[in-house]
């Protein structure tokens, strides 16, 4: 690379494939990684048996190497091994590189490469039968080339997001007691009121579709279905959406509009029955059939007093106690036993004006102490984020 200059450079340039091969040891037990999709990095698994795995060969890697999911790629699992997993074990399905480190930071080629575009370029050199069995093999992604700066620039570019990455950690503590103050405070305030029924407050549920739908976020100007994802308790994530086809219909009901009450029918234990308020317009995007609306009577009660009763305990223990299925991580809860969640509201009042009275000024004592409900962004990029879609590109340095 020229001095100060950003130079186009396949990956094979910066780095190369190395695997360190061991036979399993039927008597051994090997400790093993996974790998987050969205470029999130490496988590530890259990350890492997070696009694117990099919695979004749596994693969040691070392820290600081890049590694990905040839099966996940598509999807940005992409990572740098940690020093505190070098050492653990993989299969064939987690290729691992050594990086030149003369011509490229490990940590600055993870946030080049942890893009979702990125992602979409690389997702159409996958090669196998069905969306989710293609796998991107080594030679394709080697073949990508990047945007590359000098190393000096490079360290200033993984510098600025370590701090970018420090700040965002002790916002994201910040959130977290908040939101343990506002459910105390909830609580409290809950304590003297009279108890009700969602089916008293609410006029009707309206439930959207679930289409067969693209394996990526819609574009600014493409339509898209709600994951169960974009709903946790008091916060909307307009993000977590999934593209569809022109072609698909949508009753009009399914358009999500500002102001409306959602909740999901369908979640792991902890999350069914989240509840959050659309704040903005998203007219783009539409409700899947295990995203629901909840229509309320105004004159009975403030909409975003509902979003707060359905996050209280009692009405907590209600709906996870009602919600079906056989795994922890699959839940469901039908619009019936919803309808017959309790929760407290209004004491002393038996009027709807009087009900909707009280509710605001509850409403209004929470929102003294919540913050605002937005994940704290991941500075995993070198430019700006698009905070709506989650997109990013590498520029050069302007100065």
């Amino acid at each position: 690379m020229s001095p100060g200059e950003w130079t186009t450079v396949e990956l094979r340039q910066v780095m190369h494939l190395n695997r360190a091969a061991v036979t399993v040891d039927r008597d051994q037990t090997y400790p093993n990684l996974g790998i987050y999709s969205f470029g999130r990095g490496v988590f530890p698994k259990p350890p492997i048996s070696g009694s117990a795995t099919s695979a004749p060969t596994l693969y040691r890697v070392q820290a600081d190497q890049f590694i990905y999911s040839r099966l996940f790629a598509f999807e940005g699992a992409f990572a740098i091994v940690p020093p505190e997993l070098d050492g653990s074990f993989v299969s064939n399905e987690y290729p691992t590189f050594d990086v030149d480190e003369t011509q490229a930071l490990p940590e600055f080629l993870r946030a080049a490469i942890c893009q979702p575009r990125v992602w979409t370029d690389l997702r159409s050199q996958t090669v196998g039968m069905g969306h989710r069995r293609q796998r991107l093999h080594p030679d394709a992604l080697l073949e990508y080339e990047l945007p590359m700066p000098p190393v000096e620039e490079q360290r200033r570019v993984v510098d600025a997001l370590h701090v970018a990455n420090e700040a965002a950690a002790a916002a994201a503590r910040e959130a977290a007691a908040a939101r343990t103050l506002l459910a105390s405070a909830r609580e409290r305030l809950m304590v003297p009121l009279d108890t009700t029924r969602l089916a008293d407050l609410v006029v009707k549920i309206e439930a959207g579709k679930s289409p067969k739908a693209l394996n990526r976020r819609p574009t600014l100007d493409e339509r898209g279905v709600l994951k169960v994802s974009a709903i946790r308790a008091g916060e909307f994530r307009p993000a977590e959406a999934k593209a569809i086809v022109d072609a698909t219909f949508f009753p009009p009901h399914a358009q999500i509009r500002e102001g409306d009450v959602l909740i999901s029918r369908a979640n792991t234990r902890a999350l069914v029955g989240a509840t959050c308020r659309v704040n903005g317009s998203f007219a783009n995007l539409c409700l899947s059939d295990k995203t629901l609306r909840l229509v309320v009577d105004p004159a009975a009660v403030d909409p975003g007093y509902i979003v707060h009763a359905l996050a209280s305990q009692v009405a907590r223990d209600h709906i996870e106690t009602h919600a079906t299925g056989t795994s922890d991580s699959m839940k469901n809860i039908t619009q019936a036993s919803l309808l017959e969640t309790e929760f407290r509201m209004s004491a002393g009042s038996t009027s709807k004006g009087g009900s909707r009275h009280g509710s605001m000024r509850f409403k209004r004592r929470c929102c003294e102490l919540s913050v605002r409900s937005t994940r704290p962004p991941q500075c995993d990029s070198p430019s700006p984020t698009d905070s709506s879609r989650g997109s990013a590109v590498l520029r050069p340095s302007q100065s």
